[in-house]
């Protein structure tokens, strides 16, 4: 089954950074089996219409085992297409063309209306934040792309599914905005004032989620790419909003936007999965178009005229105030494949990628090392209506940008000359052979993933059966490559000879974004000034009426229009896959017998906890950069060949495997693979290889793996800076945490990055070190192992297995006798781990316009003996802490967390205040006691607290879940105790929190990482403020 092969190439490309990806996908334990017509009420013919519907093709699609099906409605225009199989994971989307020619994120402001604004038939304010607390749906959104706005959601629930579409469908085509100027402040922007003496703010949902983004440069560097290659397109504009221009944006402007753009002629329904169409269509019909004039509205999106010329384009983004700027830039060069619906030039791209560019053996590679560009990526982009291929250079210099121009042109030359790797090529194209068996079930994101596709192919107006049906003749021509010269070709004709490019820098600035911060407060305080008494009681008059509207409740008569599902009349069910154990030659088996269709996985988990305290890092360190070693019997080229050839990708982590109280854990090395399952000897034999030969003598191979891992982390870094608020958090409150820190947190950047920095210095040092952690960790006397593969085929297994141990045992011996001084000492023993917890309240100045702020506590310390995790009080906190801060304006988000061993966290995320978000949590204790504020509401949270039980799960997630419920100590009857405990949920038991939250919350440790004027502000409430990166 190719289906989910060709996903994962498209996907990769739809959204992020590519590097060396080999294409993963999982294995669901609902086998995918053909779909037929026979199953169906209904006989359909093309040409028919069926309510109001003409099915103009039907068409099987063979590659996905499903049938799919083209709709047009008759009188609007309006286009359904259905992607039936037998998926229970139902997935519905209604999408609309949407371009633009500015940057006050108008699609963006009116998707979070069409979500938050309620509908003319259900009028209630953060309508689909009411109907996802009270729902076993596993995925409800809204996204906003730069030529479209889509809106999907997923369920297995049949009669969940019919309500949500309803939804769905009455929140696009009849929307509340029109009528309340009050949902556009709330979302978009509005001025903040609430007496003549305060200084006058601008507050919305998407200006704070915003500002939150203008700080990430990678989101920069994409954009600015975009502009250098698409200025008269809407890819010249940022369509989720730049802060600078959001308030510029007005609310009949976003009316305006919603009668253009969301029409049913202009819309682009999609239904997947095992579920009827006919009584989908009469409802579309009957209750959406049935009495709509059909108004031709035929949106293209515009491309760009080609360049004759390359274009030259930089742009800025902010670094951190009195930091060097050496290092800090991007360049990228740029160049327009084509139409983005080519899937040769997908397959194309993809394969350069992986052959040359992601390739760290290539000559490619070593010949941008050779120049001084030690980290350069590819980037080849598929989602705008014209294709890109990106060659990028991280943590350089923009003055180099002539040189990276002319390095890559000439590494690409040489590539010309040399020709392709032919057995990487083969190996990349024999891996499909394992994606296809792993593509026979569903992943719990399938109908997402294939929605993506049909969405992007309908936006740029192409044939989505052909583009369905049309993956073997591209990849057909990839595996005639060699004979055709076909990635010569690609390399001449789309990259060399290619006139249509453009070369961007982008250059970080110190202190940027404290300017922008400061101007915007500036402007602010100017345009106050300049209104009259009156105009200013108009401005407090406005936010009251504003705050007025956010505190008015629906009726019940009205709260009682939404489809929500009753507990009493669903059957949750546990799913958890069996584990038997057993031993093979002394080595403990974690054994999953689960219909993997002729694939496997195993997993080796080497407990480290005899790893001295000050080597711990260099476990992870080790996990980052094994798979990038030579061995002492292959160079790491066969290695990548022989992994992609016989694997699905060799997997390398450091993490903590976690006990029965918080400071009970296990530190652990893994090393993973999946493979069909007559690779398995062959993978056994690439493992025992990687795990006992790897060379660490090679220095340049090594310092370039460690600044990869560096720059990895730093664009981690940019992206997460709530989890890592939340990691600093956490590491006071157990040794667990601490050591997370160590190894995933900021503490282990700084330990990266002083590597990086005095690399020359510390060489000798480094691989010391490396050399002891590989050859402690590797000892079969701290190992066990857990494979999932079917009953018939685990003697397989067991025969496999035990020869690896033999060859793995013998290898020691005979290495023990040859290099005594390099083994392990032979009195290996438990660590006591002791770590300096940093017991303090501390803020970490980041580069942010906005801050992330985390309180947390642990209610067994505090003596309260009530559950941490449960998910009903989870559920009932967080629509507290979204009303409270999200729905008022405050925080563009709001959580709380908690985990089996007693630590609980609240937390706000692209907020822009501080000091009052920490005083905000001190309303939950009282809401809690009061049961009026949610009795009438405990079933919808008891709806939310049953999605785990609802959540499509594959083989090898019920399997992982598996491996952490026996070293966890937990069995079926826990979690069959869990449901119970849900179900049965009564308000006095969610008083009962009250007094939990408010020692926790009076006594908790917090945390905050966000912008330097932000934390200036309220910087007496910690006891220290330090830079995030020093």
């Amino acid at each position: 089954m190719k289906n989910l092969r060709k996903l994962s190439i498209v996907m990769l490309f739809l959204f992020s950074f590519v590097t060396f990806v080999n294409p993963i996908t999982n294995v669901l334990a609902e086998e995918n089996t053909k779909v037929t017509k026979k199953s169906e009420a209904t006989e359909y013919k093309e040409g028919q219409v069926y309510n109001g519907f003409k099915l103009v093709k039907e068409e099987e699609i063979k590659d996905y085992n499903a049938l799919g099906r083209l709709f047009v409605h008759e009188k609007t225009g309006a286009t359904v297409f259905q992607f039936k199989n037998s998926d229970p994971n139902k997935f519905f989307s209604v999408s609309f063309k949407t371009p633009i020619d500015n940057d006050e994120g108008t699609p963006h402001v009116f998707e979070h209306a069409l979500l938050t604004g309620g509908s003319k038939k259900y009028p209630i304010k953060q309508l689909v934040f009411k109907i996802m607390n009270g729902s076993v749906a596993n995925f409800m959104n809204g996204l906003t792309y730069s030529d479209r706005t889509v809106y999907p959601f997923s369920t297995v629930d049949e009669e969940e599914f019919k309500n949500l579409m309803d939804v769905y469908l009455d929140m696009a085509f009849n929307a509340e905005i029109k009528s309340s100027e009050n949902i556009f402040k709330e979302e978009a922007w509005h001025y903040e004032l609430e007496s003549e003496e305060d200084t006058l703010e601008a507050k919305g949902v998407v200006l704070s989620e915003m500002k939150g983004n203008a700080s990430n440069s990678i989101r920069k560097l994409i954009l600015a790419i975009n502009r250098s290659l698409f200025p008269d397109t809407t890819y010249n504009y940022n369509s989720g909003g730049d802060p600078k221009h959001i308030p510029e944006l007005t609310y009949e402007e976003v009316v305006e936007f919603y009668n253009k753009y969301y029409k049913p002629s202009n819309s682009f329904i999609f239904i997947y999965g095992d579920t009827p169409i006919e009584d989908k269509l009469q409802h579309i019909n009957s209750e959406f178009f049935k009495d709509v004039e059909n108004k031709e509205n035929k949106v293209v999106i515009k491309t760009q005229e080609p360049y004759t010329e390359k274009k030259e384009y930089s742009e800025e983004y902010g670094s951190a105030e009195g930091q060097p700027t050496e290092n800090l830039d991007y360049i990228a060069l740029n160049y327009v494949l084509g139409d983005a619906n080519s899937l040769d030039d997908l397959y194309a791209a993809y394969m350069f990628n992986v052959l040359v560019v992601g390739n760290n053996n290539s000559s490619f590679q070593k010949k941008m090392i050779e120049a001084g560009f030690s980290n350069v990526i590819a980037n080849p982009s598929f989602s705008q209506a014209q294709s890109v291929f990106s060659f990028i250079a991280l943590n350089t210099d923009h003055t180099k940008k002539d040189l990276f121009e002319k390095t890559v042109r000439e590494a690409l030359e040489e590539v010309l000359k040399e020709g392709i790797d032919e057995e990487l090529l083969e190996s990349t194209i024999n891996n499909f052979s394992l994606q296809e068996k792993l593509g026979k079930s569903y992943t719990q994101s399938t109908g997402l993933n294939i929605f993506q596709v049909a969405s992007r192919v309908f936006t740029y107006d192409g044939d989505i059966f052909e583009y369905f049906n049309g993956e073997d003749e591209a990849l057909n021509k990839v595996k005639k490559a060699v004979d055709t010269k076909y990635f010569e070709k690609f390399i001449e004709d789309k990259i060399l000879n290619n006139k249509y490019s453009s070369l961007v820098t982008l250059n970080a600035v110190p202190g940027l974004n404290e300017k922008d911060l400061k101007e915007e407060a500036e402007k602010l305080q100017k345009y106050k000034e300049s209104l009259s008494n009156e105009e200013v009681k108009t401005l407090i008059k406005e936010y009251e009426e504003l705050t007025a509207w956010r505190n008015t409740k629906e009726s019940k008569e009205v709260l009682d229009r939404l489809p929500l599902l009753d507990t009493k009349a669903l059957n949750p069910k546990v799913n958890i896959a069996s584990t038997e154990i057993d031993r093979v030659n002394g080595i403990k088996v974690l054994y999953h017998p689960i219909n993997t269709n002729g694939t496997n996985s195993i997993k080796l988990l080497f407990n480290t906890n005899s790893i001295e305290q000050d080597k711990i890092q260099y476990i992870k360190l080790l996990s980052s950069i094994l798979g990038g070693l030579d061995t002492e019997n292959y160079k790491n080229n066969e290695i990548v060949s022989n992994t992609l050839k016989y694997t699905n990708g060799i997997g390398y982590a450091a993490y903590v495997r976690g006990g029965d109280h918080k400071n009970t854990y296990e530190p652990v090395f893994q090393v993973s693979a999946i493979s069909l399952n007559e690779n398995m000897d062959k993978t056994l034999d690439l493992i025992r290889e990687l795990i006992l030969n790897a060379n660490f003598d090679d220095k340049e191979k090594l310092r370039n793996l460690i600044t990869q891992s560096k720059t990895s982390i730093e664009m981690q870094l940019d992206n997460n800076l709530l989890n890592y608020a939340v990691s600093k958090n956490f590491l006071r409150d157990s040794n667990s945490s601490a050591y997370e820190e160590e190894i995933s947190g900021l503490k282990y950047y700084e330990f990266i990055n002083d590597l990086y920095t005095n690399f020359d210095e510390k060489y000798d040092e480094i691989t010391k070190n490396l050399k002891d952690v590989y050859q402690n960790i590797i000892d079969t006397e701290s190992l066990t192992v857990s494979v999932t593969i079917e009953e018939k085929d685990y003697p397989v297994f067991e025969k496999n297995f035990k020869e690896f141990i033999n060859d793995i045992e013998s290898d020691r011996i005979a290495f023990k006798m040859l290099a005594p001084h390099k083994m392990p000492r032979q009195d290996k023993k438990r660590q006591n781990y002791v770590f300096d917890n940093e017991d303090k309240d501390t803020a970490f100045v980041a580069q942010s316009l906005v801050n992330y702020n985390v309180l947390s506590f642990n209610s067994k310390d505090l003596g309260f003996n009530l559950d941490s995790n449960n998910k009903v009080i989870t559920a009932i906190v967080n629509d507290f802490l979204f009303n409270s801060h999200r729905v008022k304006g405050k925080a563009y988000g709001a959580f709380m967390i908690g985990s089996d061993k007693g630590t609980i966290a609240f937390g706000t995320y692209r907020d822009p205040r501080l000091k009052d978000s920490f005083e905000d949590f001190k309303g939950l204790p009282e809401y809690l006691r009061n049961k009026e504020n949610y009795e009438a509401k405990l079933n919808q949270y008891k709806l939310d607290a049953l999605k785990k039980f609802y959540m499509p799960k594959s083989v090898y997630d019920l399997a992982n879940e598996a491996d952490g419920m026996y070293f966890a100590s937990l069995s079926e009857i826990d979690y069959l105790k869990e449901l119970d405990e849900i179900l049965n949920m009564t308000v006095e038991d969610v008083q009962a929190y009250g007094d939990l939250f408010e020692e926790g919350i009076k006594n908790g440790r917090i945390t905050t990482i966000g912008g330097k004027e932000l934390i200036e502000q309220d910087k007496d409430l910690f006891e220290e403020v330090k830079n995030l990166l020093d």
